[in-house]
Order: structure tokens, then C-alpha cells, then sequence
């Protein structure tokens, strides 16, 4: 049963990539073709984010070539490897909680995210990668979890600088995870594990900027990265996608106000609850400026599993498993309708996409 779920997401991830148009990203040609020819990101052409992302597409296009399909299929085996990521982190702990984010991830990925920059999809991977490595770190108390944490978080920051907020928000939380203990040995456990969790995120940091050093690129990245960014772009860009955006927000908002309200814990501990949250607050920072919504596909398998956390708690009031109070009630009720309306005008949005198309 669970193969067979896990081969239909995967139909479901290759319907929608290879049979309905796709719309390859520009820039994910054209740049990583400019570095197979020997050209020098920043230095010799205009890059305004870190370049992780274009330089996996080059390692990609070295090995079979530059073409609409081969940056296709890269987007399909992300999104494969991020359900499955999804799905075998929560698996140790529910199989129920697994198979249901899975298929919340899965079936609304799509109506939700239709647009295909790797950049974003890839921080996606690498911060749900990050959340399982702290859990595990939480869980077994052994610091090699730590560090390896530091290396994927550090992946993300490498592939879009706006991910470095949710390292603020990883470093907020472990704070208030030592915290718990007394005040000699929550400084001292705090002191080491960011020193680990720092190592790690200052190693794959470390070889990026032997790289630029190399190439005498290290002054054009820091002015196209940052000062451009903050003096020039913010200026240029404007919150052209706000509706779409601020439909975003409602629906991820949603979802954490029904957690918040019913305080339900399915599966994750109160340790794992409060890491999901500062990492899906340390990425909607994403959104700025321009407010495009599919920006926030950064944090989507990780509301995923707030979505199946939540899907399976009103599956327990149903059954009568459990009795709210009418305030809880009515606060989850106005939950539910902010969810059901944002999602509904994306769905729509979608379902005209495919109709379209003939599919």
C-alpha cells in the first residue's frame, strides 16, 4: 500500500511537470551555460543571489547537455526527492503522519506552486533536510547531527541569501531549548552547539569563498548580493504579486493559528513543534519585496507537516476522539474557512491552467 502511494506521487509529480506545459526557467539555462563557458559568476556577469542553484544546473548541462528538458527533469527529481525526504523522516515516528503529509505535499504542490525556479524548490529540499537533522539531534542528543545540520542549512543560505533568517531562527530555538536546563549548563550546551552547528554552516561557506578569492570575484559578489539588493533592487521591485502573496500567507497562517489554537501534539514533541515554526517564520522573509507567492515553497514540506499534523487531529474530533470547547471550536472553524479561501482561488487558478491545455 504505502509503495503504491509513494509510485502515484510520483505519477502525480510526473503529470504535471512532462504532460502539461512547463515553463523552464530562463535564467537556468542561460547562466549555467555562461559558466560551462568559462565564464565567472558575478565577476564577468550579473548575479544578485548566491549561486549554488546554477551551479548544480552546470554540473547537470556538463554531464548531458544544455536543453529545456534536462532543467525539466532536475525540477522532477527535486520535487521526488523532497516527498520522499518528507515521507521517510516521518515515517520512524508515524506512518500515519507520513503518508498524510505526503499526500497533502503531493496533491497541493501543484495548485499551489506552479512556477518552477529551482532556487526556491531547492532551499525546500535543503531546509527540510535541516529539520530532520536538528530532530535527530533532539532526539539522540549526539552533536555529529548537529554539525551535518550546519552543512545542509548552510546549502540553503549558498543557494538564496534570504534563507540566513531561518539560521536566526535555528539559533532562537536552540537558545530556548538549552534554556530548559540550569543556567551554568544551558550556557555551556549552548556555547558548544552553535560552535558545532556553526562549523558546519561555516564549511561548505568556507570553500564558496576560496572559490570567489580564486576568481577574484569576492567584492562583485558582496556588492551584487547585498548592496545591490538592499540600495537597488528594493527601490526597483514592487509588490507586484501582493494578492497572490497575501493568499499565501493566509493559507500557511492558517494552518499555524489551528496549531496554536488546539495545541494538539499527534507526533512531534513540543521541541519538534517549536523548530517548525521559527523555520517557517525564518523563511517567509523569502517573500520580500516583491511578494511573488511562490516564493514560499521554501517552507511548503514543512507546513506539510503542520497539514497532516492538523488533518489527522479533525480527524479525531470527527470520530469523537476528542471534545474541544466552543471558543476552540469557532477559532478552528474561522481556521478552516481562511485555509478552504485561499487555497480555493489557487485551485481555481489551476484547474482553468489545465482545462486549457486540454488535459
Amino acid at each position: 500500500m504505502t509503495i503504491v502511494l509513494l509510485i502515484l506521487g510520483g505519477v502525480w509529480i510526473a503529470l504535471n511537470i512532462f504532460f502539461l506545459p512547463f515553463y523552464p526557467w530562463t535564467e537556468g539555462l542561460h547562466r549555467p551555460w555562461l559558466i560551462l563557458n568559462g565564464l565567472v559568476p558575478y565577476r564577468d556577469f550579473i548575479w544578485i543571489r548566491t549561486p549554488l542553484d546554477i551551479f548544480l544546473l552546470s554540473l547537470v548541462y556538463k554531464i548531458v547537455g544544455v536543453s529545456e528538458f534536462a532543467y525539466q527533469a532536475v525540477i522532477f527529481v527535486l520535487h521526488l526527492f523532497i516527498g520522499l525526504l518528507l515521507f521517510f523522516g516521518l515515517r520512524t515516528k508515524s506512518l500515519r503522519l507520513a503518508i498524510t503529509s505526503y499526500i497533502f505535499y503531493t496533491l497541493l504542490l501543484f495548485p499551489l506552486f506552479i512556477n518552477t525556479e529551482i532556487g526556491e524548490i531547492l532551499v525546500s529540499f535543503f531546509v527540510l533536510a535541516t529539520f530532520f537533522l536538528l530532530l535527530k539531534h533532539t532526539e539522540r542528543n549526539k552533536m555529529f547531527w548537529l554539525f551535518l545540520a550546519g552543512i545542509t542549512h548552510s546549502l540553503a543560505v549558498l543557494t538564496k541569501q534570504t534563507s540566513f533568517f531561518s539560521v536566526i531562527a535555528v539559533l532562537l530555538w536552540y537558545a530556548v531549548r538549552c534554556s530548559k536546563q540550569s543556567m551554568h549548563c544551558a550556557f555551556k550546551d549552548f556555547l558548544c552547539g552553535v560552535g558545532i552547528y556553526g562549523s558546519g554552516l561555516l564549511l561548505p561557506i568556507a570553500v564558496f569563498w576560496r572559490y570567489l578569492m580564486r576568481t577574484d570575484a569576492f567584492g562583485d559578489f558582496i556588492h551584487f548580493t547585498i548592496s545591490f539588493n538592499l540600495f537597488v533592487y528594493s527601490s526597483w521591485s514592487k509588490p507586484w504579486g501582493i494578492v497572490g502573496g497575501s493568499r499565501m500567507i493566509g493559507i500557511f497562517l492558517s494552518i499555524l493559528l489551528f496549531h496554536f489554537t488546539t495545541t494538539s501534539r499527534v507526533v512531534l514533541n513540543q521541541s519538534g513543534r517549536l523548530l517548525l515554526y521559527v523555520l517557517i517564520s525564518g523563511l517567509f522573509p523569502a517573500l520580500f519585496p516583491s511578494f511573488w507567492s511562490y516564493r514560499l515553497i521554501t517552507a511548503f514540506p514543512l507546513i506539510s507537516i503542520l497539514g497532516g499534523e492538523m488533518i489527522l487531529s479533525v480527524r479525531r474530533i470527527i470520530g469523537g476522539k476528542k471534545q474541544w470547547s466552543v471558543p476552540k471550536i469557532i477559532v478552528v472553524g474561522f481556521c478552516s474557512v481562511l485555509f478552504l479561501f485561499g487555497l480555493w482561488n489557487f485551485v481555481k487558478e489551476y484547474g482553468i491552467f489545465v482545462k486549457d491545455n486540454g488535459l
